[in-house]
């Protein structure tokens, strides 16, 4: 327990320390709402009505904010450990392998509820029905999305394989 505690502490420093991949999946999950509603106030100030593209966009926004935290986030930094061999060290100490993945995917997992809490708050703000089976849809996308990262992350062990990916995934 201690050393899952240990390994949080150092994946979120970690994280921050890394600021630009934080930023990129922020400002992606940002930018995608702010596009939607942006064009949901165009056509509603053209037409008098909006279209409401922001309401029927959540599941576009929610996979592509999901999508960002498991390929830059999980993806990408796995990768990074294994081909520096910072994964061939950890099995040389007594830490077991188990808290190293469960501290790592323990902070994706909160960024995931994040990203489905604000999606929530906005739904409930357009008045989208059936909140509670919404936010187990969300959950449960964002825990296989991050599910998909990490198997990806098993199986690569080449960096830029897995930078390609991270960003070609995602437009596919």
């Amino acid at each position: 327990m201690k050393s899952t505690v240990e390994f949080a502490r150092v994946h979120a420093r970690e994280m921050l320390r890394d600021g630009r991949a934080v930023a990129a999946v922020g400002l992606s999950f940002v930018a995608l709402l702010c596009l939607f509603w942006g064009v949901d106030a165009l056509v509603a100030s053209a037409t008098t009505t909006s279209p409401g593209l922001l309401r029927r966009g959540i599941p576009l926004v929610a996979l592509t904010g999901f999508m960002a935290i498991a390929f830059v986030l999980t993806l990408v930094p796995l990768v990074r450990y294994r081909s520096t061999g910072v994964l061939s060290a950890l099995a040389t100490t007594p830490a077991k392998p188990g808290s190293f993945l469960i501290a790592h995917a323990g902070l994706r997992f909160a960024l995931v509820c994040a990203e489905a809490a604000t999606l929530l708050v906005l739904a409930h703000a357009l008045g989208v029905r059936h909140a509670a089976a919404l936010a187990v849809t969300l959950v449960l996308g964002g825990a296989m999305m991050l599910s998909f990262g990490y198997l990806l992350a098993a199986r690569l062990a080449n960096l830029d394989v897995a930078l390609q990916l991270a960003y070609l995934i995602p437009m596919v």
